[in-house]
């Protein structure tokens, strides 16, 4: 999971799945590979999605998590530039704490 360097969970050392359910996501549209993969374990784990945007720009998608405090999960090596110069970032382990 990937968010901007100004999103609340930026900071965090844990988020919980309470936490993580009030988010707005940025995810490819259905049928991609990976958002039917992010679908299955957030399922899985009984976490509902709450999609703010679709699209298969991944440009976009980088954009939006960047600037709009959306979240989203992105291929490393699709962000690997603007990990390096912590735009974005990755996220703190999950906890089963609300």
């Amino acid at each position: 999971m990937t968010v901007g360097k100004n999103h609340p969970f930026a900071e965090k050392g844990e988020i919980s799945i309470d936490e993580l359910a009030k988010q707005e996501w940025v995810l490819f549209e259905p049928g991609n590979k990976l958002r039917e993969t992010i679908e299955n374990i957030l399922r899985e784990e009984g976490i509902p999605l709450k999609i703010g945007y679709e699209t298969n720009d991944a440009t976009i998608v980088r954009q939006m998590i960047m600037h709009d405090n959306k979240i989203s999960f992105v291929p490393e090596w699709g962000i690997l530039e603007d990990l390096q110069e912590e735009v974005l970032g990755p996220v703190a382990p999950l906890t089963n704490a609300s």
